[in-house]
């Protein structure tokens, strides 16, 4: 007879079950109704719905970790001064928090993307600050136990808040029918310059047409006319989403005064860039179509792509003021 009854049991194990996640395309760039912007502290740190990231430590808890922003962050020497589009949100690590080391992680829920012919992630990044380490991707798959790198920590930093938003893409075909994802960014110096900002992260079934502007090269921020208007001729730069490359690719945008008797009043331009872009590739569109009346004054520019075939429309357009 078994006399000692002090080894006979393990437990109580906790066993969570998660209904995976299987609705995609999903888009996440913290501009939708259900998002709150903060002012980057741990008493207002702004949220987002979490029904499929969530931020860990949790955006108050005073440590390093992800919060809502917008515009420009408010420590100097790091953080972008504004969103991908310019207007909007962001997911952005505050550095005034945490003691170096420091790891803010984003992490999903199970993710079902079995569905999909070639399922990828793909996201938008800035890294400018001295004391940012690096930023990574890691997976769990279906029976695994630990987290694995699909992606190579990234260190590259740029040199300054108003530096262009990085594009970055995972392929997730090798993850298997059931994944679970977390973004990590990690503060290694001992100074305050950390702020690591996501935007735009899509998870969706990459397609053989899927273009968009991902930044607007002429006109810049001050535009000189000598010359006439004919010599400032319009450019945007295009990126080829898609595994197909693509020709004849239509671009649109308007220009709307913001001073002035036409304040408000919009023209829209649009012309054909006829130049291949490989697949993953980018190209910068000239507009030799139009002689775009450039307004005196402030305006808005807004462009967009419109290739028949592309329905993946979060991508789409770029917009400057």
């Amino acid at each position: 007879r078994d006399s000692t009854n002090t080894n006979d049991s393990i437990g109580p194990i906790r066993i969570v079950h998660e209904e995976p996640y299987s609705t995609f395309p999903y888009v996440l760039d913290f501009d939708d109704a259900g998002t709150t912007a903060g002012v980057n502290t741990a008493a207002n740190p702004g949220s987002f719905p979490n029904n499929v990231f969530t931020p860990i430590p949790s955006s108050n808890s005073g440590d390093y970790a992800f919060m809502v922003g917008t515009k420009f962050t408010p420590t100097v020497g790091t953080g972008p001064i504004s969103d991908v589009s310019g207007q909007g949100n962001y997911l952005v690590t505050e550095g005034d928090y945490g003691v170096s080391p420091a790891s803010a992680t984003l992490i999903s829920k199970c993710l079902d993307i079995s569905g999909m012919t070639l399922p990828v992630l793909q996201f938008r990044h800035h890294m400018y600050g001295a004391d940012i380490g690096a930023i990574r991707v890691q997976w769990i798959k279906d029976g695994e136990n630990n987290w694995t790198n699909p992606m190579s920590a990234y260190t590259n930093t740029l040199t300054d808040e108003k530096d262009g938003w990085s594009f970055y893409e995972v392929n997730l075909s090798n993850a298997g029918d059931l994944v679970k994802l977390r973004f990590i960014a990690q503060k290694s110096g001992f100074g305050i310059a950390a702020d690591v900002a996501f935007d735009d992260i899509v998870i969706y079934d990459k397609a053989a047409t899927d273009l968009g502007i991902i930044s607007i090269e002429n006109p810049g921020a001050r535009i000189n006319l000598v010359g006439g208007p004919a010599q400032k001729k319009a450019e945007f730069k295009i990126r080829n989403y898609g595994t197909s490359a693509q020709t004849n690719i239509p671009v649109s945008y308007t220009i709307t005064p913001t001073c002035g008797a036409n304040a408000g009043i919009s023209t829209t331009y649009t012309f054909t860039h006829s130049s291949s872009i490989a697949a993953g590739g980018t190209a910068v569109a000239t507009d030799n179509t139009n002689t775009v009346a450039w307004p005196i004054g402030t305006f808005e520019l807004y462009a967009w792509t419109g290739k028949t075939g592309d329905n993946s429309n979060w991508n789409d357009s770029s917009y400057t003021k």
